[in-house]
Parts: structure tokens; sequence; C-alpha cells
């Protein structure tokens, strides 16, 4: 009786733990990139007001579609591809750090991570400009492979 007693009590409290209210999940999110993005917390420090953490992440995501969009035109980085000079061209420090980031990982992965495959992915019609069906000739991989190679970007 008293084993059965304490299974029930224990029971109890079991389901009752799992009666308790859980904090309310916190829902952000937002557009970026032509996509949208989105956050789920489960609780936030006292203070942070959710609206005022949505803000500050769109503004953070805005920065870096306007640096490093290859979408966006007038993006740092799609005039960055379009300097033909081989002078320096002036760039954000957040810019710096993700080229800094990807030569690392070009160079751990021996090459088979490249930043500079824009032209190649431009080549094939993965990318932001729109091409016609047609398989590029060897010529045209050949010039586009011409131009890709992570260790000649120096910064």
């Amino acid at each position: 009786m008293c084993r059965l007693f304490f299974l029930l009590l224990g029971f109890l409290l079991l389901t009752q733990a799992g009666c308790q209210q859980q904090p309310d999940t916190i829902h952000l999110n937002g557009s970026t990139m032509g996509t949208s993005w989105s956050v789920n917390l489960h609780s936030l420090p006292a203070g942070i007001d959710p609206a005022d953490l949505k803000r500050q992440l769109q503004q953070r995501l805005d920065l870096v579609n306007r640096l490093m969009s290859t979408y966006d035109p007038d993006s740092e980085i799609s005039r960055f591809n379009e300097h033909t000079s081989s002078d320096w061209f002036p760039i954000s420090a957040e810019t710096v750090q993700v080229i800094e980031l990807s030569q690392q990982i070009s160079q751990l992965t021996a090459g088979a991570f490249d930043i500079s495959v824009g032209p190649l992915v431009e080549l094939w019609g993965f990318g932001a400009t729109e091409r016609g069906e047609a398989i590029p000739t060897e010529a045209q991989v050949k010039a586009s492979l011409a131009r890709v190679g992570y260790a000649n970007l120096q910064l």
C-alpha cells in the first residue's frame, strides 16, 4: 500500500511539473536577401525588448545585404567586382572580416571553397545575371577560370 502511495505521489508530481506554464516562445522574423529570416527565443534577459531586438537584427542583416549582396548592383561587393583596375579598392571592416575568414576556409579546404568563384557562378547562370540556357563553351569556361583564384585576392 505504501509503495502504491509513493507511485501515485510520484505520478502526480510529474504530471504537475508538466502542467506548469512554460515561458512563451518569442518569435522574431523579417525579410532579407530575397528570402526571410526567423528567430525563436525561449527567453530574453530582463530589460531586453523583443521589438528592439528584432529591429537590431534587421538592421544588421540590412547592413550585410548592403555590403555583400551580389544581387544589389550598388552593394560594396558588386562595386568591387565591377572594379577593373588593379588599384586598391576601399572596403568596410565587415567585408574585410568575411574575406579573411573566407581566405582561411579556402586554405583549409585546399581551394574546394573559393570566395572568388563568382565569374563561374555567373557563367553557369547561378548568379544575379540572367543568361540563356546554352551551356558555356570551353573557351568561356577557361576565360572565367582565369579570373578565379582565392590566392589572387589581396587585402
